[in-house]
């Protein structure tokens, strides 16, 4: 029994199908929002804000940022380099890996934070891949399913 079939009355084994009504008709959109609801939830809790993805050296970072659509909304990354010379390229692309699209390119000199936002974000088709040339640490902000 699905959440389609709470509160409908249960048939005679040989009876008709019943026709859905507008009560049917409500429950099954609401059911619907709920799941699409629960898609952007932590714990069954609805996510008001972005969900931080952790990339570079930084403790169970991924480059592999978001696998199915969704939209990046901002990151905030560092370059940890203790070289003097060292700038650190940061590409973005929308897929699973460096064959896919570039969306973004950022450059970051030795020492250098950026910070930067999008709300309401841009839009990926096919997820999110990061790559970097050198050591950085932060986050990559993330709206959608993953």
């Amino acid at each position: 029994m699905g959440f389609r079939d709470v509160g409908r009355a249960q048939p005679a084994p040989n009876a008709e199908p019943a026709q859905p009504d507008d009560r049917d008709t409500q429950l099954i959109k609401w059911g619907v929002e709920l799941e699409r609801a629960l898609g952007e939830s932590v714990g069954g809790v609805l996510l008001r804000g972005a969900r931080p993805v952790a990339v570079g050296i930084t403790e169970g970072a991924t480059k592999r940022v978001a696998t199915s659509p969704s939209a990046m909304v901002g990151f905030a990354l560092t370059n940890e380099s203790d070289e003097g010379d060292v700038t650190v390229r940061v590409l973005f692309y929308d897929g699973g890996n460096d064959d896919a699209d570039v969306i973004m390119k950022v450059a970051l000199a030795p020492g250098e934070s950026a910070r930067d936002w999008f709300f309401p974000g841009i839009n990926l088709q096919h997820g999110l891949f990061v790559d970097y040339d050198g050591p950085i640490s932060g986050s990559v902000f993330m709206r959608g399913s993953d």
